[in-house]
């Protein structure tokens, strides 16, 4: 087995069909290798296979309003004038 494999390859190795691997990266994306970053590696692969959550990325929420220093040290030490 080879060391790098390209998508296509990598889906095969994974036993799934290319759009259901493309769909998985989405949540669970990999490292890519290669000058064009276009290969992954089977480590990585048999990683993600076993414990895909590793690989989880957890999407930015912007918070709906920033808080003052204040509101702060109120919210996470119980002091201050939090308004």
């Amino acid at each position: 087995m080879k060391a790098y494999l390209n998508q296509i390859e990598a889906a095969e190795y994974c036993g799934y069909s290319v759009d259901t691997f493309r769909r998985h990266l989405r949540s669970y994306p990999l490292p890519k290798y290669g000058p064009t970053g276009n290969r992954y590696k089977t480590v990585d692969l048999d990683s993600w296979m076993e414990a895909p959550h590793k690989f989880k990325v957890i999407p930015f929420r912007k918070p709906e309003k920033l808080l003052s220093l204040a509101e702060q040290k109120a919210a996470v030490f119980g002091y201050g004038k939090a308004g």
